[in-house]
């Protein structure tokens, strides 16, 4: 019985009934195998292999260096998840919020055994200023404040983007969640390179609150 995709089982082979071909009916039948790179026709009992490359008979076998559910195995995409790279937060209490990775954990650890990653983000971004207000006003307004946090990557979208935003690692990191003391410490050091940066005028976008 063919399924949705026009794929039969037979005794551990997966056959695909193809439609007349030149006045004959064939059937193609895949196997699992890792002896070849390439997908190729072998010869089976009954089948004849023409001088085109063609094959006249009934039965034809294709092997395959991977598959999976009926499909070749697609090429693992690129690494662009680094530390710099400027990100959007999907999910939790700092949704919209724009950060920039501090780690990042490809492959996962013991306690949190999925891809994700240490951030340092914007909670609140300094409000706009003019050239009228004092400079106690100015000040004021200029003010951030900062999150740390540790995301899994589908709960951040990354951007073509990236800050060099130099973070002191030994006191933003991971253990920092195990210590409230070492969380708030954190905190003031992304807040306070934050605020340098900011009034740097470098990175205007960066500092922008998202519009959405």
């Amino acid at each position: 019985m063919l399924g949705s995709n026009g794929v039969e089982s037979h005794s551990g082979n997966v056959g695909v009934t193809l439609p007349r071909w030149r006045g004959i009916f064939i059937e193609i039948y895949a196997r699992p195998s890792s002896s070849s790179t390439h997908c190729s026709l072998l010869p089976e009992e009954g089948v004849t292999t023409l001088e085109d490359g063609g094959v006249k008979g009934d039965r034809a076998c294709i092997y395959f260096l991977s598959f999976q559910g009926g499909h070749r195995a697609r090429p693992k995409m690129g690494k662009f998840m680094k530390p710099g790279k400027v990100v959007l937060v999907l999910a939790g209490r700092y949704s919209g919020r724009k950060a920039v990775i501090v780690k990042n954990i490809d492959d996962g650890t013991s306690d949190r055994p999925y891809s994700h990653a240490l951030v340092a983000g914007i909670d609140r971004y300094p409000r706009k200023v003019t050239a009228t207000m004092g400079k106690k006003k100015i000040a004021k307004r200029s003010k951030i404040k900062a999150f740390v946090k540790v995301c899994n990557y589908n709960h951040l979208m990354p951007t073509r983007y990236s800050v060099d935003i130099p973070l002191d690692k030994t006191i933003v990191n991971k253990d920092v969640f195990r210590d409230p003391a070492l969380k708030r410490k954190a905190r003031r050091e992304a807040k306070v390179k934050f605020e340098e940066r900011y009034k740097t005028g470098k990175n205007k976008w960066f500092f922008q609150k998202l519009r959405f």
